[in-house]
Order: structure tokens, then sequence, then C-alpha cells
């Protein structure tokens, strides 16, 4: 038994009206690696969670990461496969 791995990306803009489909998509999936950036402004935060939920919330209290645009969450889901194939990241 062989157990793969296939790493996804969303992307939401950074608002707090979007948390509550971050916490419904992510309650069980963790860790996951995240970026909050503002490419206008040429700034990025990047870090990883266990709690992507209480992270993101943390941060949006945080007046200065507040105004930055875009979060991207990096996440994988772990499938369970009986032969080897490549994955696609």
């Amino acid at each position: 038994m062989i157990f793969k791995q296939e790493t996804q990306i969303l992307k939401c803009t950074f608002e707090k009206e979007h948390f509550s489909k971050v916490k419904a998509a992510f309650k069980d999936r963790w860790p996951v690696v995240y970026i909050i950036e503002d490419d206008e402004k040429g700034q990025a935060y990047i870090g990883e969670s266990t709690n992507i939920c209480t992270r993101i919330c943390d941060h949006w209290n945080n007046t200065e990461r507040r105004a930055l645009k875009n979060i991207y969450i990096i996440f994988g889901n772990y499938i369970q496969s009986y032969s080897l194939t490549l994955v696609k990241i």
C-alpha cells in the first residue's frame, strides 16, 4: 500500500467574510502553509498552522496584516493508492 499526496492551493481575498468558508473547508485538514500578500505593496507573510481558522483570525486582528489583500492556503490530501503514479503539484 502506498500513500501519495496531492497538493492544492486555495486563493481568496483576505477579508473576514471569507473566514467561515475557510473554516468549513479546512476543519479536518492540517497542517497547512499559507501566504498572506499584497502584490501592489510588495509585502507578504508566510506561515504554517495546524489550525488555519484560528491563525487567520489572529492575523486579521493585526493591523499590518489586515492591510494585505490575498491569502493562499497550500494543503495536501493524502490518498491511499495501490500503484505508483506521478503526483500533480
